[in-house]
């Protein structure tokens, strides 16, 4: 009975493993110029059109003297990638995780100056949220940024750091950016935008207050420190703005604006410490040197800003 049941364990672990492998090999993946292969959901005949796209832009994307065509990406948890060329025309994939394709499009394009636009020969098909996953049509280069053209304003606020992205949880990677910004077009704005954009608010601190630890319960302290900053109402400025301080490449402190008059405002920068604060010094992660690094001192005369990225 053992020697039968043993048998029967063999052959059933050589069958699942035999199918395993079938199934693999019978999947398919985009691998060229994406963070990680991304899963083709789709039938076999399907998966090999989208997969050919996408390899006939990347071929010509190595020869082409068109600087805003490139390979594009949206980050997120749902994302996006965008592919195009003047000749090969475009791909534009919805994904799951950086691992599955959960939809995609594909089509030709036509190019005049930085607008292109998308004539879908294969669409979108699946709902996300209850809503058809549509192609945007007509799109805006805009330095290593690739905008639908109904995206403008937004993106507007975007570099400015206004808008709906003048706060703490604002989505920093919002819009399609180039993956090889070296072959990047320079920042232009088309002359009918021009009224979208607004430069960022800037200014610099003037006074700079004591550190201050703070303790509530089930919480970890923080260290707060007042500072005053020579713009003001004057300037657009409002209550419960955020400023930020460049520190290096990625990294900023903030500030929290808590009043504000016509020609100068008020606000605190709050940052945690140690669990028993008794170090104050708040520090920040240096990548380059992959240690913990104290935030260099708060001085009149620094420069703050709404931007989001410098």
């Amino acid at each position: 009975m053992k020697k039968i049941c043993l048998l029967f364990i063999l052959v059933f672990s050589s069958s699942f493993i035999c199918y395993s492998q079938a199934s693999t090999a019978e999947l398919d993946y985009i691998s060229d110029g994406v963070r990680q292969p991304l899963l083709i959901n789709a039938s076999k005949d399907d998966s090999q059109i989208l997969k050919s796209r996408w390899q006939a832009i990347g071929e010509e994307l190595k020869t082409t003297d068109n600087l805003i065509a490139g390979t594009y990406i949206k980050s997120g948890y749902r994302g996006y990638y965008l592919r195009w060329s003047p000749e090969n025309g475009f791909v534009y994939i919805f994904h799951s995780e950086d691992i599955d394709i959960i939809d995609y499009s594909f089509g030709k394009v036509e190019i005049n100056g930085l607008e292109v636009t998308f004539i879908s020969e294969r669409e979108m098909q699946e709902q996300f949220r209850g809503k058809k996953l549509d192609t945007p049509k007509s799109w805006i280069a805009l330095g290593r940024n690739f905008i639908p053209k109904e995206s403008i304003k937004d993106f507007a606020d975007y570099e400015a750091g206004l808008g709906v992205y003048n706060n703490w949880n604002c989505e920093c990677m919002a819009f399609f950016s180039k993956l090889f910004p070296q072959r990047a077009a320079p920042f232009v704005i088309p002359k009918q935008y021009r009224q979208l954009f607004r430069p960022p608010i800037e200014g610099k601190i003037t006074l700079v207050g004591k550190s201050q630890i703070v303790r509530k319960p089930d919480f970890a302290p923080q260290v707060k420190i007042a500072l005053k900053i020579n713009v003001g109402r004057n300037k657009g400025v409002t209550k419960g703005m955020l400023f930020r301080i460049p520190i290096v490449e990625g990294v900023m402190r903030e500030i929290e604006v808590a009043r504000v008059s016509a020609n100068f405002s008020l606000g605190t920068i709050t940052d945690g410490i140690s669990e028993d604060g008794k170090n104050s010094v708040p520090t920040y992660y240096d990548w380059t040197t992959e240690t913990e690094k104290p935030f260099p001192a708060l001085r009149v005369g620094a420069t703050v800003t709404t931007k989001l990225f410098f």
